[in-house]
């Protein structure tokens, strides 16, 4: 793992130790408390993690430090970091629940960073796949999530099949995301890491 250890470590120094213990173990899903929760999580407070010396082995280092800034408010994150997240959370929410629910939760606030991370990578298909459920949901990629969650809570069962071809593609092409995560990074090395 390298130094990813010593990152992890400044999430964490970096943060609010009292508002991370009040995060760590959610409520019950399918609440609202729930829902209050993962949007405190996502919102910790505290500056970007203090970069460390590169790892030795580059092999997954792309999701190591996802995990170890995906908790840091965006807005404190630099734009290689931004995107990284972006990708992260894009994989997660669209395999968890398709695009529906990415673009529903908070990850879909960052649909142009996501975007960018997958013409970055040279993702054609997840570039055709993102800017296809953008055209399918109008007005769901606004950075506004209140915006999007009232549209999305008018559609039809009809409105949400639409969908469904569009998930199964994303399930179908199954990129080696780590890979790209990886390439990400390394093509931005000095955005996360100390010389």
């Amino acid at each position: 793992m390298g130094n990813l250890g010593g990152l992890a470590a400044a999430v964490a120094r970096n943060c609010r130790t009292a508002r991370l213990d009040a995060l760590r173990s959610p409520p019950g899903p399918g609440n609202l408390r729930y829902v209050s929760w993962f949007r405190r999580r996502r919102e910790v407070d505290g500056p970007v993690p203090e970069r460390t010396a590169a790892p030795t082995d580059p092999a997954g280092v792309g999701y190591r430090l996802y995990d170890a800034i995906a908790l840091v408010s965006f807005t404190s994150l630099n734009a290689s970091q931004r995107r990284l997240v972006a990708l992260g959370d894009l994989h997660m929410e669209v395999n968890n629940g398709g695009f529906h629910q990415y673009f529903f939760n908070s990850a879909g606030d960052h649909v142009e960073h996501a975007l960018a991370a997958a013409i970055e990578t040279d993702a054609a298909e997840l570039v055709d796949l993102i800017q296809r459920a953008r055209a399918t949901m109008p007005g769901v990629d606004s950075p506004d999530r209140a915006r999007r969650q009232r549209i999305l809570a008018r559609w039809d069962d009809e409105a949400f099949a639409r969908l469904e071809p569009l998930d199964n593609e994303y399930y179908r092409i199954e990129r080696d995301f780590s890979s790209d995560m990886d390439n990400l990074v390394w093509a931005h090395k000095d955005d996360f890491f100390s010389p």
